[in-house]
Order: C-alpha cells, then sequence, then structure tokens
C-alpha cells in the first residue's frame, strides 16, 4: 500500500468513529445508580446492579437495554461488603 494508501484508510476509520458516536450520542439514554450491602463483594455488586437496572426498567427500558457501565466496592468490615453500582440505558 503507499502512503497516499494508509492516508486514505486512516481517515476512513475516523470517519466511521465520528459517525458512530454521533449515532450513540442521538438515541435515548439515561444512568442510574444503586447501592448494596452484602456478607461477600460478588453479591453485593450483583444487589446493587439489580436495583440500579429495577430503575431503568421502571422509566420504560427493557431487557438488556440497560447494561452496567461501571461499579464501584469495598470491604467495610470483617464479612461485608459495599458497592455502587451504575447502569446506562440505551433505547435505539
Amino acid at each position: 500500500m503507499t502512503k497516499t494508501g494508509k492516508a486514505v484508510a486512516v481517515l476512513a476509520v475516523a470517519a466511521g468513529i465520528t459517525a458512530g458516536s454521533a449515532g450513540i450520542a442521538s438515541a435515548s439514554m439515561n444512568q442510574y445508580n444503586a447501592s448494596a450491602y452484602a456478607s461477600t463483594e460478588a453479591f453485593a455488586v450483583s444487589q446493587a446492579l439489580y436495583y440500579a437496572q429495577q430503575q431503568g426498567y421502571a422509566a420504560g427500558y427493557t431487557f438488556g437495554q440497560c447494561p452496567e457501565s461501571s461499579h464501584h466496592s469495598q470491604k467495610v468490615s470483617a464479612n461485608s461488603w459495599y458497592a455502587t453500582v451504575y447502569v446506562t440505558c440505551y433505547r435505539p
């Protein structure tokens, strides 16, 4: 491939990323979060995810439209964990 060919390929990829971002920005989207205490980290995260997603479903989003976007967890005692989960709901 020539240098010109490489430049065209890079520009085409950059244009594709820009178009993809614009498509996401135009979709209906909201973020929800919830926190939970539990005896294990995995269970605290699971519970918080459930409650965060329930907020999205109550707002009219359907199953699969509210994936986890991030979470934070910390141990608060020998047998207790605290977790906060964020979900971002998208409606295409």
